[in-house]
């Protein structure tokens, strides 16, 4: 099968652009081989997007039993409803 030239690449390939051009180059090549270090909060500020912090209210206390009361009422709904069909089952039993 004959290959057409938009099928075969002449030229060298393409480098990858990096995302952040600014940002240093790691010893080795690579950030898993380079193990830890530190970096510094004006390096790292270069590449963490800044996210805007929620509005905060000071009026307003965060509900905290808000998730631990549904979920305290859902327990006893699925007990009384367990012990209902269990007594419904066995009226009989010594248990």
């Amino acid at each position: 099968v004959p290959l057409t030239p938009a099928l075969t690449r002449s030229s060298s390939p393409r480098r990858r652009r990096r995302r952040w051009p600014e940002l240093r180059e790691h010893r080795t090549g690579s950030a898993r081989s380079e193990g830890y270090y530190p970096i510094s909060r004006r390096e790292k500020a270069r590449y963490l997007h800044p996210c805007p912090a929620p509005p905060q209210d000071p009026d307003a206390a965060p509900d905290t039993q808000g998730p631990n009361r549904v979920l305290s009422e859902r327990r006893s709904e699925q007990r009384r409803l367990l012990s209902a069909i269990g007594s419904a089952a066995l009226p009989d039993s010594d248990l």
